[in-house]
């Protein structure tokens, strides 16, 4: 009879560390991953097995709590650009006759510049990079100033060191307007220009046009030479 009894007791203090992790995983799948097993005592198979399961439930607490700062941060980034879009898809409904390739860059400029900022803000500063360069680079080609400043304040929070730009001449093109530029002054019409680049022919307006204002030219025939001119004097906080 006492044996029996000290079986019975020897078998629950076996597998009372059992019980433990078997309660922890229920509550998790409730969706709670705060509980711990902490089992202590002398180091054996159920201390590890415990220790492993605690591991894995703080990564993934951490994960989910990413998570949720990614969607919080994401919501409030985007709330301003949704704002801006409407606003601009309002304006273009009003004013039929309005230069679409204009609004459509702008509203990939706003985009670019809040995909990448979400992405800043939820710690993952080398994938916001890219669209931020390419929200200051269709900022600048609109001579958006404010976009371009936020977009320049988040490069510089992504840990992207900022240069400054020319305020005119060959410097002062982005990487589309140049290329639309160079294509130009080889003699290429807008048509062929816009689909060697894969846009339209109103976007290759667009950004002729802005290079026109920047080289001070006045025509086709002039861009040649006005490649080769020097820039003026550079403006702290230019593009990167």
């Amino acid at each position: 009879m006492f044996g029996l009894v000290g079986g019975w007791m020897l078998a629950g203090r076996m597998l009372a560390p059992l019980t433990r992790i078997t309660t922890a995983t229920r509550i998790a799948g409730t969706g709670s991953l705060s509980h711990r097993v902490r089992l202590e005592g002398r180091r054996d198979e159920f201390t590890e097995l415990a220790d492993a399961f605690d591991a894995m439930l703080a990564q993934l607490e951490a994960h989910l709590a990413e998570q949720q700062r990614f969607a919080a941060d994401a919501s409030h980034e985007l709330r301003t650009p949704l704002a801006v879009t409407q606003t601009l898809l309002d304006v273009a409904r009003r004013d039929p006759d309005r230069d679409t390739a204009e609004l459509l860059e702008r509203l990939h400029a706003v985009n670019a510049r809040a995909i990448g900022a979400a992405l800043r803000r939820a710690r993952r500063p080398t994938d916001a990079r890219d669209p931020l360069r390419h929200g200051l680079e269709l900022a600048d080609a609109l001579g958006a100033g404010r976009l371009i400043a936020h977009a320049r304040h988040e490069l510089r929070a992504a840990g992207v060191r900022t240069r400054s730009a020319a305020l005119s001449g060959p410097d002062a093109l982005t990487p589309a307007e140049r290329r639309v530029v160079e294509r130009a002054a080889a003699g290429r019409t807008n048509h062929m220009i816009a689909e060697a680049l894969f846009v339209t022919d109103k976007t290759v307006e667009l950004h002729l046009r802005n290079a026109y204002r920047k080289l001070g030219v006045r025509s086709r025939r002039e861009l040649p030479g006005a490649l080769h001119a020097p820039s003026s004097s550079p403006n702290p906080g230019g593009p990167v």
